[in-house]
């Protein structure tokens, strides 16, 4: 499938699962100056809008770099949202407005990544925090999983996560110095207070050793940002596990700190489809 249509669905108005994964959507090209180039995809914006009963919707390892601002609006029911491995910089700051029931979403990879999992980077896409408003997750009161490994982000924001307390894992490997050696993964003071039931914290290889002075936040791992998460079960750092020592568990309460399986990128479906 090279490209979707706006009627694409609007006779299935049943519809609970779109799994458009793995296809060629938005990869024809154009020449231009004697050099064939692929110019911006766009979803087509009422492509899901006679769908109120969708559950979820996974675009993954595509070739997309827009969508619309309102491309959810009538999918109030909609659990997961997987967009891995597609070409997005930027999403809108209303793409996930009204969205209370939303359990998971993936954004990792984009511009089918590149100089960090030692590709090409396409066409200089990357997708950093500049690409997050800060109030995109405002109605995300339901979100568990957030995943947006393998990307440019270097600043995890507290604002993202004012809303979204349900959080119970947060996947950042291959963020940070792995994109941009001059810009270590920072974490601002707040995320891990607004986080209360976070299990999984993983950013190994998002290097954010040597911190620059004037940085924000201490290092993710320190009694000061884990205080208030008494479930985490384990903290990813640099390229391998650092586990906290015992007296530090005790101080914090985590009386059985152990690390989770080093590929949380595999996306678990939060509800049966059986």
């Amino acid at each position: 499938i090279k490209s979707l249509h706006a009627a694409s669905f609007e006779k299935n108005t049943q519809i609970e699962i779109i799994n458009l994964g793995n296809n060629l959507i938005g990869i024809d090209t154009v020449p231009k100056d004697g050099v064939s180039v692929r110019p911006d995809y766009e979803l087509p914006r009422r492509l899901l809008q006679k769908l109120p009963n969708l559950r979820l919707f996974s675009l993954n390892y595509n070739y997309v770099s827009k969508i619309p601002t309102d491309f959810f609006v009538n999918n109030k029911n909609i659990e997961v949202i997987s967009l891995l491995g597609n070409s997005f910089t930027e999403f809108p700051e209303a793409l996930l407005r009204g969205l209370t029931k939303l359990e998971l979403f993936a954004f990792g990879q984009q511009g089918k990544n590149s100089k960090l999992a030692g590709g090409i980077q396409e066409q200089g896409k990357i997708f950093t925090e500049a690409g997050l408003p800060d109030t995109i997750f405002d109605d995300c009161v339901s979100l568990q999983y957030w995943s947006g490994f393998v990307n440019g982000i270097s600043l995890v924001k507290a604002r993202w996560f004012q809303n979204t307390p349900n959080i119970e894992a947060i996947v950042l490997f291959l963020n940070g110095s792995a994109a941009d050696p001059s810009k270590p993964l920072v974490v601002e003071p707040g995320v891990f207070a607004n986080l209360p039931n976070l299990i999984d914290f993983s950013m190994y290889s998002s290097d954010y050793h040597g911190t620059p002075a004037g940085a924000l936040g201490p290092p993710p791992l320190s009694p000061s940002n884990l205080l208030n998460n008494k479930k985490i079960l384990g903290v990813l750092d640099g390229s391998q596990f650092l586990l906290a020592p015992k007296s530090f568990r005790q101080l914090v309460g985590l009386g059985d700190f152990e690390p989770l399986g080093m590929y949380p990128e595999i996306l678990p479906l939060p509800f049966s489809t059986t």
